[in-house]
């Protein structure tokens, strides 16, 4: 029998007319001549045509020949492509064989293969063996694949197998989630209504927050009205949750819908997890919402939260907010104290430019005293320049100094050394007692012992109060014309500085203006008077001497060719 043109377009031979055709007599009397066996293009054998064709006596045949077994492009097998196609037939002749169990290169089962096609009847025939039940490289199993693209009726199939109700991919995703995600109601309805189902909490807020986003309000309803998913799971409700992950749209609805505004065991809400994590948006909704203003078990804000957590945005929201603003927590400390604990330095600088958060907690700890415990440098000289949070002293009489040398805390006594030129007007006249306390490392109790006079060296600039290292850098670059004059009024500046005891005050911003523009003056002189020098002294030398040294280079020239 002639084979069609499409036969040869696609490589077949022969034998894979005859298989494809069910022609036994001719295909058994192809193999006896051994007859040209290659696979056709793609790596497509006789094995895989008859599967197509559901040709079951072509498929015994060939499978008693054994030469027919290899795979396709893509390792498709025979039985693959009877899944596929769903013949029932084809597929159990594969099946009872036994070679044909393997999954696609892509991971693909049989099974996956049926459900995708929605083929009932095999999906039904490769349950029942068994084999085919792992899940895709993914994690997807069949149920998951038929809740993402098969039909009902597969569906059907393997909810009523129940051997994949609870199962989940390696996203997480339940048949819940995807069945939420693609807004199948009737689906959500049956896995709710189904007592082998088991889903937890967070697979209910997972599936909340699927049914949202892509605007299946039916299926949320649903999910809300079944009751299961509206409580609190580790602490957490379903508004935490989207707090945390920043899922507005979901938040939105939840509070539209009302009962999720719930505290956890500690105290925190929403807008306390929302703090904890930075999420802008999200705070914004339960601020203009309202019902969030609660402090935790331990008296601490939201404010507080975000300042634990270093969330400079956050912080910023909440004080423009300002609900929060004058709340401490039961040990008196306030978002200060907090930031600089945590070496948060950009958010303390935000707290001083905005004000009120000077006042010590309930032991006397200014955040100087808790930067200064902690060892946060950075945190410690914003403090400093700042110049509020200098001189005070503990319930228990200590100084920042007694803090830092209790703590062996190296680089704070030495900016501490930096900025104050008479300690004992500032840590008291026994301030040298800090050296003495149990546990001071050597090192750090010579620092406080000998406590050395600071002079102008560009290496250490960074530990000068602020005030102090702008001058000090403004005349760096300005006085640059003379190595000495720029030494000796850096040395000048520094000895004014600490001819007063307290410093430059740095919020007497006159004070501050009068001694800069002094040595702007000083600078401009000097600058004129070498001036003068240059035009009254250098360049007439320069005049007289030209004219000779000219007459003198040329004689040499001269005397040299005559050589």
């Amino acid at each position: 029998m002639a084979r069609d043109r499409e036969s040869f377009r696609r490589g077949f031979n022969d034998i894979h007319d005859a298989a494809r055709r069910g022609d036994i007599n001719r295909l058994v009397l192809l193999l006896a001549e051994s007859h040209d066996i290659a696979p056709a293009q793609d790596g497509i054998t006789a094995l895989h045509l008859a599967a197509y064709e559901n040709q079951v006596r072509s498929l015994m045949v060939l499978l008693a020949d054994g030469r027919f077994n290899t795979l396709a492009s893509g390792g498709i097998n025979a039985l693959h492509v009877a899944a596929a196609a769903g013949h029932v037939g084809a597929a159990s002749v594969l099946l009872s064989d036994g070679r044909f169990n393997g999954p696609r290169q892509d991971g693909c089962t049989a099974l996956h293969l049926a459900v995708f096609s929605g083929h009932v009847d095999v999906i039904r025939l490769l349950l029942a063996d068994g084999r085919f039940n792992t899940p895709t490289p993914d994690g997807s199993t069949a149920l998951h694949l038929a809740a993402e693209n098969g039909s009902s009726r597969a569906l059907s199939v393997l909810l009523e197998d129940g051997r994949f109700h609870n199962s989940r991919n390696n996203r997480g995703d339940t048949i819940l989630c995807i069945a939420a995600r693609r807004g199948n109601l009737e689906l959500v309805r049956v896995l709710l209504a189904d007592p082998r189902s088991q889903f937890s909490p967070l697979d209910g807020w997972t599936a909340f927050n699927e049914a949202v986003m892509n605007r299946h309000d039916d299926v949320f309803l649903l999910l809300i009205a079944d009751g299961r998913f509206n409580g609190a799971h580790n602490g957490l409700t379903a508004l935490d949750w989207s707090a945390e992950r920043g899922l507005v749209q979901l938040a939105r609805r939840l509070l539209e819908h009302g009962g999720f505004n719930i505290p956890d065991a500690d105290g925190w809400t929403a807008l306390h997890v929302a703090s904890e994590h930075g999420q802008l948006d999200i705070m914004r909704l339960l601020l203009r919402n309202g019902g969030f203003d609660a402090r935790d078990n331990d008296g601490r804000s939201p404010l507080l939260v975000a300042s634990i957590y270093g969330h400079l945005d956050a912080v910023r929201l909440l004080l423009a907010d300002g609900r929060f603003n004058t709340l401490v927590d039961e040990s008196g400390a306030n978002a200060m104290h907090l930031a600089a604990r945590n070496n948060h330095s950009n958010i303390v600088r935000l707290l001083l430019a905005e004000g009120g958060f000077g006042l010590p907690n309930n032991e006397g700890w200014t955040p100087l005293h808790v930067a200064a415990e902690e060892g946060n440098v950075e945190v410690l000289r914003a403090l400093l320049d700042d110049g509020r949070f200098n001189i005070h002293f503990t319930t228990e009489g200590e100084s920042v100094l007694h803090i830092a040398a209790r703590e062996n805390e190296i680089e704070v006594v030495r900016n501490l050394i930096f900025h104050f030129r008479r300690p004992e007007l500032v840590f008291g006249e026994d301030y040298r007692n800090a050296a003495d306390q149990d546990g001071v490392a050597p090192e750090v109790a010579a620092l406080i012992r000998n406590w050395p006079i600071p002079t102008w060296n560009p290496e250490y600039i960074d530990l000068y109060p602020r005030h102090l290292r702008v001058a000090l850098l403004l005349w760096q670059r300005f006085a640059s014309f003379h190595q000495g004059l720029r030494d000796v009024v850096a040395d000048g500046m520094i000895r004014a500085y600490y001819a007063d005891p307290r410093g430059w005050n740095p919020f007497n911003e006159q004070n501050t203006r009068r001694r800069l523009e002094r040595h702007r003056q000083e600078l401009a002189a000097a600058r004129e008077e070498e001036n003068r020098h240059i035009q009254n002294a250098v360049i007439p030398f320069l005049r007289n001497v030209a004219p000779l040294a000219a007459a003198g280079v040329l004689a040499l020239l001269m005397a040299r060719n005559s050589q």
